[in-house]
C-alpha cells in the first residue's frame, strides 16, 4: 500500500466514523425534539375521581394537549384516587407510574393538595411540592365553603354553635383543610369531616341525599355541579384568588382576626396551582420542556378556550414559572405557618 492510498484509507475511515457520530447525533436528536412522541401514548394520571372538577379538568385535557404536543401523541386519562393525591404522588415516586421518559402527567387535586408533602412531621408523605415541577396550570381560583341551604346558615358566623358534617375526599383535599382551618381559627366552630368520597361530583350529590351537609371545593366545581343539589347550596365564605370570588361571597382573609389572617394567607397563596399539571421530577428536562410548550400552546389557542367555555369550565392560566415558584415557597414559608399545616393535617378535629 502506497502513502496515498494510505492516506485515503484513514480519511475515508475518519469520514465513516464522522457520519456515523453525525448520524448518532441527529438520531438522539430525534429522540428528544419534535418527532419523539410521534405514535406514543400519553397518561395524565389524575389524583381524584372522574365525577369531581379535578376529574372534568383531567378530561378537558386529555381532548385537547395532543394536538399540541409535536408528533400529536394519543393521550389517555387514568384515575388514581386517594388520600386526596397523596396516593397518585406515590406511585410517581415509587415508580409505578414512570416518568423516565416523558410520556406521564400528573394531576392533583386541587390547589392546597401538595402542601402536605411539606410538612415536616408528615412522614406518610415521601415527597416534597418541588418533587413535581408544574408543567401547566389552567385555573388560579379561589376555594368556596358551600352548605346545605335547608340548615339557614349564610356566612361563616351563622356556623357558631351549629355542628356541621362536611364531604371530603382525603386529607390533603381543601374539602378536609379549610373546614378545619376554620374550625380551629375562628370561634365555636364545630365540623365533622366524612372523608371517602370518590371526588367531588360525589360529594356534592352526598349533599343532595343527607349524607352530609357541607362541602369547600372550588367554584368552578359548584358552577358544575350544584344543579344536582335540589335544596340549593348557601355560598358562606371563600379563600383564593379574589376575582374567583363569587359577589356577595366574603373573602376570609378579610373576617378572620388579624393574627390568625397568616395562616389563611398561606392558602390563599396557592390558589394558582388550581388545575395544574405536573411531571415527577425524574422526567428529563428536555420533555418538561416540550411538555410546557404544548401547554402553552394549548392555554391561548381561540378554539381550546372557546370549547371550554362551551363546557362551562373556566381557564385563567397561570405560567408555569409563577406555579414552579409558588412550590419553592410552600417548601420555605415562616415556621410558624407550619403550624396551620401541623392542625389542619394533624389535628383530630371530629375527623372520621
Amino acid at each position: 500500500m502506497n502513502k496515498g492510498e494510505y492516506k485515503m484509507k484513514i480519511i475515508t475511515a475518519t469520514a465513516v466514523a464522522l457520519s456515523l457520530t453525525i448520524g448518532n447525533a441527529l438520531a438522539d436528536v430525534k429522540i428528544k425534539g419534535s418527532d419523539y412522541y410521534e405514535g406514543k401514548t400519553v397518561t395524565i394520571y389524575v389524583g381524584a375521581g372522574a365525577s369531581g372538577g379535578t376529574g372534568m379538568y383531567g378530561q378537558l385535557v386529555k381532548n385537547w394537549i395532543g394536538k399540541f404536543i409535536p408528533g400529536n401523541p394519543d393521550i389517555k386519562v387514568k384515575h388514581v384516587s386517594g388520600g386526596g393525591g397523596v396516593r397518585v404522588g406515590k406511585q410517581a415516586v415509587a415508580g409505578v407510574i414512570d416518568s423516565t421518559e416523558g410520556l406521564s402527567i400528573i394531576m392533583f387535586p386541587g390547589s392546597i393538595s401538595l402542601a402536605g408533602s411539606a410538612i415536616p412531621t408528615e412522614k406518610s408523605i415521601n415527597y416534597k411540592p418541588t418533587d413535581f415541577p408544574v408543567v401547566g396550570s389552567l385555573l388560579n381560583e379561589a376555594s368556596v365553603m358551600a352548605v346545605d341551604k335547608n340548615l339557614g346558615i349564610n356566612n361563616i358566623k351563622d356556623l357558631m354553635g351549629k355542628p356541621t358534617v362536611w364531604a371530603s375526599f382525603g386529607k390533603t383535599s381543601s374539602a378536609t383543610v379549610l373546614p378545619k382551618m376554620v374550625a380551629e381559627f375562628f370561634d365555636n366552630i364545630e365540623v365533622k369531616i366524612v372523608r371517602g368520597y370518590k371526588g367531588s361530583g360525589n360529594a356534592i350529590k352526598a349533599i343532595a341525599s343527607g349524607e352530609v351537609n357541607a362541602l369547600a371545593v372550588s367554584m368552578s366545581t359548584f358552577s358544575k355541579k350544584a344543579k344536582v343539589v335540589p335544596q340549593g347550596l348557601s355560598y358562606i365564605a371563600a379563600v383564593g384568588d379574589k376575582s374567583s370570588i363569587p359577589v356577595g361571597v366574603p373573602d376570609i382573609l378579610d373576617i378572620v382576626k388579624p393574627k390568625y389572617k397568616k395562616y389563611f394567607q398561606f392558602y390563599a397563596d396557592t390558589s394558582p396551582l388550581g388545575r395544574s399539571f405536573y411531571v415527577h421530577k425524574s422526567t428529563p428536562a428536555e420533555y418538561q420542556k416540550i411538555l410546557t410548550e404544548s401547554f402553552d400552546r394549548m392555554l391561548v389557542d381561540k378554539d381550546f378556550l372557546a370549547f371550554a367555555k362551551s363546557k362551562k369550565l373556566a381557564v385563567n392560566p397561570v405560567s408555569a414559572k409563577l406555579s414552579n415558584q409558588k412550590l419553592k415557597d410552600i417548601e420555605n414559608i415562616d415556621p410558624d405557618v407550619f403550624r396551620l399545616v401541623e392542625l389542619t393535617y394533624l389535628k383530630n378535629i371530629s375527623l372520621d
